[in-house]
């Protein structure tokens, strides 16, 4: 996952959250249960994440096809 220099400026101006606080959101952020989202974010690879990172991630994941 490439990420351009416009999103690198907005990760360090964003604020940075762990996988559990954005699993503790997950209903009103993602529409989705806690399950998905620690399931999508774990397999990114990275222990923290933007609000705009994460939604990217988590709705990626849940569009991807299952084999």
């Amino acid at each position: 996952m490439m990420t351009t220099k416009k999103e690198k400026k907005e990760q360090a101006a964003a604020s940075v959250y762990t996988v559990g606080q954005l699993a503790e959101v997950s209903e009103k952020l993602f529409g989705t249960d806690k399950i998905i989202v620690k399931a999508a974010l774990k397999t990114s690879g990275k222990e923290t994440f933007t609000e705009h990172e994460a939604v990217k991630i988590v709705n990626a994941f849940r569009k991807k096809e299952v084999k």
